[in-house]
């Protein structure tokens, strides 16, 4: 049993004619007619009469239809669904994100998203960078808002901005006299004097 032939029934059921039906098939009436007794030699059943102008739907032709229209129905949903997840109509979009950057990066983000795509539902997960690359790993994510440094060829990594890192210290502090300053998360950053007891350093 194919598809197209369930579309073949259809079309003959609703035009009562063989050879409309094949019209609006766009296929030859012989094609058209061959599938159909094709498909009937299959379920051993009669699905038309065929009168010499009229073709008319047996009693087990009336329960074979309610069948076939039901599955095409299905079919093309779910074709429908495919094509709107595809093009972003629906479906759902999780985002891994770190909890200090979510608050105010996301809100506008998701706003100008969600006006865009409206079915598409927005789940987000909040995690420190190293649980959201095992998520992201995991496929449980569809993408991660995290801080560097990342090295991990299996990721394709992006730069979305920098920011400054500030360094409070009192007045008088033995650091406030030096140029350069050890930071824990590696390297070391050049320190421009700012307004006591504030020092800061560019992250690039």
């Amino acid at each position: 049993m194919e598809m197209q032939q369930l579309r073949y029934v259809v079309a003959v059921a609703r035009t009562g004619n063989f050879s409309r039906a094949a019209e609006q098939c766009h296929v030859s009436q012989p094609s058209l007619s061959q599938q159909i007794q094709k498909l009937e030699d299959e379920l051993g059943e009669r699905l038309f009469d065929r009168m010499k102008r009229v073709a008319k739907l047996t009693s087990h032709g009336e329960t074979f239809l309610r069948r076939a229209v039901r599955i095409l129905e299905e079919v093309d949903a779910a074709k429908r669904e495919a094509t709107d997840a595809r093009d972003l109509l629906r479906g759902a979009l999780t985002i891994g994100v770190l909890p200090t950057i979510a608050p105010y990066l996301l809100p506008d983000a998701m706003a100008q998203f969600m006006e865009k795509f409206p079915g598409v539902e927005i789940v987000v997960k909040e995690d420190i960078t190293e649980r959201l690359l095992k998520l992201a790993h995991g496929y449980e994510i569809d993408f991660a808002l995290a801080s560097q440094p990342i090295q991990d060829e299996r990721l394709e990594v992006k730069g979305l901005f920098s920011e400054e890192l500030l360094l409070a210290l009192p007045p008088g502090h033995p650091l406030t006299r030096k140029r350069t300053v050890a930071v824990s998360a590696g390297g070391r950053r050049q320190l421009r004097s700012l307004p006591r007891p504030f020092l800061w350093t560019d992250l690039k």
